[in-house]
């Protein structure tokens, strides 16, 4: 038994009805974890979505059922209920998995309703759907399960919803990690340029573990790097944003073990540096707030810096040891309230971003900035 669909072979159109806030998250998605607006596809999401989460959705009631059953029958055989007889240890079990039935069956009904749209199921997931046993369990609409796929999809933490659209990439790193072999990575960031030709940067990469950010909501990779194509590049360690991954490939030729000493050094840098900012070097950076800008340091907690100290004679003046990137990131919001005074490089970069957005909103175009930028050195 499965879904039933018109004697086609390649591809279907489904309309499906979800609430508003599972489309907003679907729609963001999107436009957050494809690399361009080139690559952007509805189908292609939905479709990508379905096919890496059905075998783990509470939606596809079927296999929880069996899991559950799994669990239940292994509970049960333990000595601790030997002394109860095994038609009584079934009659139990079939209770519980039509309650656990129940509950599934619940959740699926609990979700609301918003707007419909139209996406195309590709052939891959048509032969899921035909195999599928869900069929009974949503009256035989397909449309019914892919909503009750989606709206669950869309309850997950956002780092948990890009783990499942780029469950390709996270599974080979855990399988590096499992079997210590290297990673080979190409980002999509295209920094190296040879003559006329622009390359995206490539890695050998020895993996420690996946990571989050402070906010639970991107995963990196963190390890020790080797850049490829890079001359005199020596392995350090480093941390990709999994969203910027472009390709990957398990090195099966070439180990990949990380010492105690190394994953030390790892997760030190994760405390110093945080996960976002781990591949660059820490500078003492000192800054001097208003009391605008203390309150406003207390509450911004997002890429705020970890590490720091409070000058004794002067309260409103921290010294933090951060990446400079780090600095620009979480400071250049502040404005007037945080004022860099030093280092002197640093204090000249966000004199100079602070000049551009001015005469941006004054008027000046970007080749105007430019060039009233280059007559002030000259």
């Amino acid at each position: 038994m499965g879904f039933w669909f018109d004697d086609i072979s390649t591809e279907w159109k489904q309309h499906i009805n979800l609430s508003e806030s599972a489309w907003i998250i679907i729609h963001e998605d999107i436009k957050n974890f494809y690399s361009n607006e080139e690559d952007e596809s509805f189908s292609g999401f939905l479709n990508r979505i379905y096919r890496n989460y059905y075998q783990l959705a509470k939606a596809t009631i079927s296999l929880r059922l069996e899991e559950k059953e799994e669990e239940l029958l292994h509970l049960y055989s333990s000595d601790e209920f030997k002394k109860i007889d095994s038609e009584t240890i079934a009659t139990i079990i079939d209770k519980q998995l039509e309650s656990y039935e129940d509950e599934l069956i619940s959740l699926t009904k609990s979700y609301q309703s918003g707007h419909g749209e139209k996406f195309r199921i590709n052939k891959e997931n048509l032969d899921l759907l035909r195999e599928s046993l869900e069929d009974e369990y949503y009256d035989g609409s397909v449309g019914k399960y892919l909503k009750a796929i989606f709206e669950e999809y869309a309850t997950k933490p956002t780092y948990i919803r890009e783990q499942i659209f780029f469950d390709e990439t996270v599974e080979k790193i855990k399988s590096a990690i499992a079997n210590q072999r290297k990673l080979k990575i190409t980002l999509n960031d295209k920094v190296s340029v040879r003559g006329d030709k622009i390359y995206n940067r490539k890695f050998y990469v020895s993996s420690y573990k996946i990571e989050q950010d402070s906010t639970k909501t991107f995963n990196y990779l963190i390890g020790y790097g080797l850049e490829i194509d890079r001359e005199n590049a020596i392995e350090s360690p480093c941390c990709f944003r999994i969203s910027r991954i472009k390709k990957i490939n398990i090195q099966n030729s070439m180990g990949a073990k990380i010492s105690k000493e190394k994953a030390k050094e790892l997760d030190n840098l994760l405390i110093e540096r945080t996960v976002m900012f781990m591949s660059s070097d820490p500078i003492d950076i000192e800054i001097r707030f208003t009391d605008k800008g203390l309150e406003a340091f207390r509450r911004q907690l997002y890429m705020r810096p970890r590490i720091y100290t409070i000058n004794k004679e002067d309260k409103h003046v921290y010294t933090f040891r951060c990446t400079e990137i780090q600095a620009i990131n979480y400071f250049f919001k502040f404005g007037w309230d945080a004022n860099v005074i030093s280092p002197i490089e640093l204090r000249e970069k966000m004199k100079s971003r602070y000049y551009k957005s001015f005469k941006t909103y004054d008027g000046m175009s970007k080749e105007e900035i430019i060039a009233s930028e280059k007559g002030a050195s000259d």
